[in-house]
């Protein structure tokens, strides 16, 4: 159980760096694995609930296939007793073990910085993990990010701007779809094990964060001094030819003085005579 959690905040953090909430971005990543397993298991049935036994037909291949896999699915869920799904059972208890993680590293400065920096959970999600106890960090920073999506949405309307349509559909993701009454099932676990792991994986991840990041700033940093030394090898060429154009402006300068001077003393010559 601990290293399908580990396993499964791992994929959380990852999500940090997308775009959209990334408690469903884990959840559907974790969903395509499952599918994917019990394709791999083909002579194995599984109740699944309409939703995921379409996606699991989906590469069933033809409909003869199709019909026998979808009859496994139908005898499975009636040997089960109860119209359960595999699929969403272990969505639900994997969703709810990464709740009570963001819980538990929510304290920890470094993760409200990443908390700052990934996308907004969206309200189903930010629901379910501000049930009953209530993180602080977590609930400041969605706060923030709501604020700060609802002024930018005032200002784009008032500008008539580009931004009104992406900004309105960040706040559709926001809303999502609605979940009413839905609550976290019980779920038990080693808190103080638990804790410890997820402490470890998060340390790990930000100091790849933080390596990348500097990595990302010492190649900005070669970049601009490529870029200086372009600019300065542009600039010492600038110079030579700027002196060069100066030196043939003095020359032609003198030229014509030297002309001025020869043809007014042709003209005196002319006058004399």
């Amino acid at each position: 159980m601990l290293e399908r959690l580990t396993h499964n905040f791992r994929l959380l953090l990852r999500a940090f760096g997308g775009a959209v909430c990334p408690l469903c971005a884990a959840r559907e990543a974790l969903e395509r694995d499952e599918i994917a397993r019990i394709r791999a298991q083909a002579g194995t049935s599984a109740a699944l609930c309409g939703k995921h036994l379409e996606a699991y037909l989906a590469e069933a291949g033809d409909r003869v296939s199709q019909a026998w896999r979808t009859c496994k699915a139908l005898e499975a869920v009636w040997s089960a007793g109860a119209p359960g799904c595999r699929i969403c059972a272990r969505l639900g208890a994997a969703e709810t073990g990464l709740v009570h993680s963001i819980r538990r590293v929510d304290a920890g400065m470094r993760f409200r910085k990443a908390l700052e920096t990934a996308p907004l959970f969206c309200r189903e999600h930010e629901c379910l993990i501000v049930a009953g106890e209530i993180p602080e960090n977590f609930a400041e920073v969605q706060r923030a990010k709501l604020r700060s999506l609802r002024d930018a949405r005032a200002q784009a309307a008032l500008c008539n701007s580009d931004e009104v349509k992406p900004l309105i559909s960040s706040a559709l993701a926001y809303l999502g779809q609605p979940a009413p009454g839905r609550a976290l099932p019980d779920y038990h676990d080693n808190p103080v094990e638990s804790a410890n792991a997820e402490c470890h994986i998060f340390e790990a991840w930000d100091n790849e964060q933080q390596l990348q990041h500097l990595g990302d700033l010492e190649a900005e940093a070669a970049s601009l001094r490529y870029r200086n030394a372009v600019l300065s090898e542009e600039n010492r060429r600038l110079k030579l030819a700027h002196a060069a154009s100066e030196a043939t402006r003095r020359d032609l300068e003198k030229d014509r003085a030297e002309l001025l001077a020869a043809k007014d003393e042709i003209d005196a010559g002319s006058i004399k005579r």
